[in-house]
C-alpha cells in the first residue's frame, strides 16, 4: 500500500479548536473527515514537554522575532511554547493533556482506521534538560579548553562542560545538548525512550535520522571522540519491531544516506530531492530521479511542504503548487500533507509558535462550499477536495505504478500509469512554464472513444486526442489531468 501521512503542528492546530484545547477534546469528526480524504497515518509534531528555561534564553534572538513577525505582529511571549525539537524529555506537555489522553487517542484513531505517528529526536535534548543532573554520562561531555576555545558550540553546566548538537553543515543548535553514542550509556538511554514513546503510537518520525550513523556523528566530532562507535538504528528498530511488526520508522534524512537507513530497517525516508527539482525547474533531473528503482520509491516519504519548509503557494506559487501536488500524489512510496495545505495557508509558522493566528483570507473566484469553517483559500480548498477523493482510490493506494515515455523528447511533462485490477490510469502533468504537446501510446486495454479526466471532471476532454494507437495530449504550463477509460 501506499500511504497518505498528515503532519499537524499539534499546539498551533489545536488553537483553531479554541484556547485551551487538549487532544482529549478533538471531536471524532475531524479524524473521520481525515480517513474520508485518504489519511492512513496521523503525525503529531512537538507533543513532547519543552523546557521552561530554555524559552526566554534562547527563543527571542532578532532572526526568530523577525520570523514570528512574518506571521502575526500580534504574538506575546506567551505564544512561544519552545522548540519541539529541543525537549526536556519524552513527557507530553501539561497543555496537551496526560499520557493517557495520548494512548486514548491511539486508540481512537486505531478504531477510525488510523495510526498515530509520533517525534523520536536522536540527536540531542534541550540544554536546559534536568537529564544533565541525573543522566549526564549520556551526553557528549568536552573538556574546559574545548569550551573556552568554541564556546559557541560547546557550553558549561555546572562544574561539566557539553556539546550542543549540530549538524556538520551548520552551527550548533544552542538550545540543545548533544546525546554521545560512543557512550553505551547513550545507546540504552536512547533505546529505552524510544520503547517508552512506541507503546503510545503506531510509527516514529526520526528527526534528522542520518546525524548519528557512525562515520557522519564520527565526522561531525572527530576533535572530541574515538572512531568506532556501534551503529544504533539497527539494533533499536530490531527491538522495537520484534514487539510490534507493523510499528514504522519514517527517518528524516538527506547527503544520500536515505538507501543506508533503509537497509538498517526503517520503512520509509524522505525524498527531499523531489521538492528541491521542482523548486529550481531543474525537470530533466526530477525525471531522472523519478526513473530511479521502484524498490527505492515505494520506501520515499514525498511531499511539498511541512514544517521545515515553505508552505507551497508561497515557494511555488499557485499554479506550480497545484502541478507539483498532483506529480507528488501519484507517485510510489508515502505522501506527506501539512496541516494548512488543503486550505491554501501560505505562511509557515516557527515550530517555537504555538498559537493559531487568523490568516488574511484572499478573494477566490468560488465560493468555498466544502467546510463551515472559513479557509485561507477557497479555490485551492476545491482543488484539494477533488484531486484527494481521486487519489484515494484503490488504483493510487495498491496499484502498479511506471513511468511512462513520451514523444518528443525532449519535453517537460511527466507522465506515469497506473494499473489495478481492470482499471488503468494515466497521470501527465505539464512541470515546465509553457505548454507542451506529446503522444503517449494508448494503453492496451483502454478504447479509444471513453476517455475522460477524472480531475478535471471532463468526459471528452478537449485538450485529448486519440491517433490509431496515441493519445495526443496538449496541456498549458503547470496544468495536470488524471486520464482513464
Amino acid at each position: 500500500m501506499y500511504p497518505t501521512l498528515y503532519e499537524i503542528n499539534t499546539r498551533v492546530w489545536l488553537n483553531k479548536f479554541g484556547k485551551g484545547t487538549s487532544l482529549s477534546d478533538v471531536p471524532s469528526s475531524y479524524w473521520e473527515n481525515l480517513k474520508q480524504r485518504g489519511v492512513d497515518y496521523v503525525w503529531l509534531m512537538g507533543v513532547w514537554a519543552t523546557t521552561a528555561s530554555s524559552i526566554a534564553k534562547h527563543c527571542f534572538h532578532p532572526d526568530l522575532v523577525m520570523a514570528y513577525n512574518q506571521v502575526t505582529t500580534d504574538w506575546v511571549e506567551s505564544d512561544i511554547k519552545g522548540s519541539p525539537y529541543a525537549i526536556e524529555d519524552y513527557v507530553l506537555a501539561d497543555d496537551l493533556g496526560g499520557k493517557e489522553d495520548l494512548r486514548s487517542l491511539k486508540e481512537r484513531l486505531n478504531q477510525l482506521g488510523l495510526k498515530l505517528i509520533l517525534d523520536f529526536i536522536p540527536n540531542h535534548f534541550n540544554a536546559d534538560s534536568e537529564l544533565l543532573e541525573s543522566n549526564a554520562d549520556v551526553f557528549l561531555q568536552v573538556s574546559e579548553e574545548d569550551f573556552k576555545a568554541d564556546p559557541y558550540t560547546y557550553f558549561r553546566h555546572g562544574d561539566k562542560f557539553f556539546a550542543h548538537g549540530k549538524d556538520p553543515y551548520f552551527p550548533a543548535w544552542s538550545d540543545t545538548v548533544q546525546v554521545n553514542y560512543n557512550s553505551p550509556a547513550a545507546h540504552k538511554f536512547m533505546k529505552n525512550r524510544l520503547l517508552q514513546v512506541a507503546e503510545y503510537c503506531d510509527g516514529v518520525r526520526c528527526d534528522m535520522a542520518m546525524l548519528i550513523l557512525p562515520d557522519v556523528f564520527q565526522n561531525t566530532w572527530a576533535s572530541t571522540t574515538s572512531p568506532g562507535q556501534p551503529d544504533f538504528w539497527t539494533e533499536a528498530i530490531n527491538e522495537v519491531k520484534s514487539k510490534d511488526p507493523d510499528f514504522i520508522f519514517i527517518a528524516e534524512a538527506y547527503w544520500d544516506t536515505e538507501w543506508r537507513l533503509h537497509l538498517m530497517g526503517f520503512n520509509y525516508t524522505y525524498d527531499k530531492k523531489l521538492l528541491d527539482f521542482i523548486v529550481r525547474d531543474q525537470i530533466n533531473n526530477l525525471k531522472s530521479h523519478l526513473a530511479g528503482s521502484l524498490e527505492y520509491h515505494n520506501q520515499t516519504v514525498r511531499f511539498i511542504e511541512n514544517h521545515d519548509e515553505e508552505r507551497s503557494l508561497t515557494s511555488l506559487g499557485e499554479s506550480k503548487a497545484r502541478a507539483a501536488a498532483i506529480l507528488y500524489n501519484t507517485l510510489p512510496g508515502m505522501r506527506l500533507h501539512y496541516d494548512g495545505q488543503w486550505s491554501g495557508e501560505r505562511i509557515r509558522y516557527p515550530v517555537q509558535v504555538g498559537t493559531y493566528f487568523q490568516p488574511d483570507l484572499c478573494i477566490c473566484a468560488i465560493k468555498n462550499d466544502l467546510d463551515t469553517a472559513e479557509t485561507p483559500c477557497a479555490c485551492m480548498a476545491a482543488f484539494y477536495h477533488r484531486l484527494l477523493m481521486v487519489c484515494s482510490s484503490e488504483v493510487f493506494k495498491y496499484g502498479d505504478w511506471k513511468l511512462i515515455d513520451t514523444y518528443p523528447y525532449p519535453n517537460e511533462c511527466i507522465v506515469v500509469e497506473w494499473t489495478h485490477d481492470n482499471t488503468c490510469v494515466l497521470v501527465t502533468v505539464n512541470m515546465g512554464f509553457s505548454p507542451n504537446e506529446i503522444t503517449i501510446p494508448l494503453p492496451d486495454p483502454w478504447r479509444k472513444e471513453v476517455i475522460r479526466d477524472l480531475l478535471n471532471e471532463e468526459p471528452s476532454p478537449n485538450y485529448v486526442t486519440v491517433v490509431e494507437n496515441n493519445i495526443n495530449l496538449r496541456l498549458p504550463g503547470f496544468k495536470g489531468c488524471i486520464l482513464s477509460n
